[in-house]
């Protein structure tokens, strides 16, 4: 307990004279915490406003940079004149930009501009509320069979129920909806089950996209027809990629969420079969 009491104490000490010797040689330093809290402030309104996580690397940065400031400030008791002009300048330099990125970060949260940002920093509430409303207006409009069942005359089974899923390859899950009557026919199937993603790619600069991320979404024979929001398709590099490759990424999540959640999917298919 003594080494561990002492270690903090060493830790703390070095913290504080840190401190001490970087506002002593640049007194513009005593003000950096109004920068700094401000910077953890839009970090969690950003965060709240466009359910977007890139915005806490973002803050992360900042404070790396205000930590650079300290620790080159303290370096300035030099006495060769030419690195003391180099390290001022430097750290001066330093203090704007931490200075530019807040404002302008700040600015973006309050008024969404300048609009670069938005490459980082993509509003991923709005495009969740767009699927979800375009899932649920889909599904009002879904065409219901009830004369199928309903009719005298009794359609070929076989036939009527052959099923084909998409992405290919899941035979585990269409070996637990075959149990139900279903037959599976990748050729002139009546019931095309997708397994997608909601929302759309963004474009980051020319011929580089990113997925901001959502959620997966089961379609029938093209149709929205159930929205499985707790199912969560992570977004992509916010550099952006070439299409091709963020494509298959999705592809690739999706692909794991239903490997991790078959019985999950296999309820909602059946739930999706029956609205035909």
């Amino acid at each position: 307990m003594k080494e561990q009491k002492s270690f903090k104490e060493i830790r703390a000490n070095f913290i504080l004279k840190l401190y001490r010797e970087s506002t002593k040689n640049v007194p513009v330093l005593k003000y950096s915490w109004v920068l700094i809290a401000t910077i953890c402030i839009l970090a969690l309104v950003g965060y709240f406003k466009l359910k977007n996580e890139d915005v806490f690397l973002y803050a992360l940065y900042v404070l790396l940079i205000s930590f650079l400031g300290y620790v080159f400030s303290a370096l300035l008791k030099n006495r060769d004149k030419p690195i003391r002009i180099a390290l001022y300048t430097f750290v001066y330099s330093l203090i704007v930009a931490m200075c530019a990125m807040v404002l302008s970060f700040a600015y973006f949260i309050l008024f969404a501009k300048p609009t670069f940002y938005k490459r980082w920093f993509s509003d991923k509430s709005i495009s969740i509320i767009s699927s979800k409303k375009n899932s649920e207006d889909s599904v009002q409009k879904m065409p219901y069979r009830f004369e199928n069942v309903n009719s005298n005359k009794k359609p070929n089974t076989e036939n009527f129920k052959s099923f084909k899923i998409l992405p290919s390859g899941n035979f585990n899950l269409e070996k637990m909806i075959s149990k139900d009557g279903y037959v599976v026919s990748n050729k002139n199937a009546n019931y095309s089950i997708k397994i997608t993603f909601s929302g759309n790619l963004e474009e980051v600069s020319k011929n580089l996209y990113r997925y901001p991320g959502g959620f997966a979404i089961i379609k029938i024979n093209g149709v929205d027809c159930m929205s499985l929001e707790d199912k969560i398709i992570p977004p992509t590099f916010f550099g952006g990629n070439n299409k091709s490759q963020v494509l298959k990424e999705i592809n690739d999540n999706v692909e794991k969420l239903i490997s991790d959640n078959q019985n999950d999917f296999l309820n909602q298919i059946k739930i999706c079969l029956k609205k035909f």
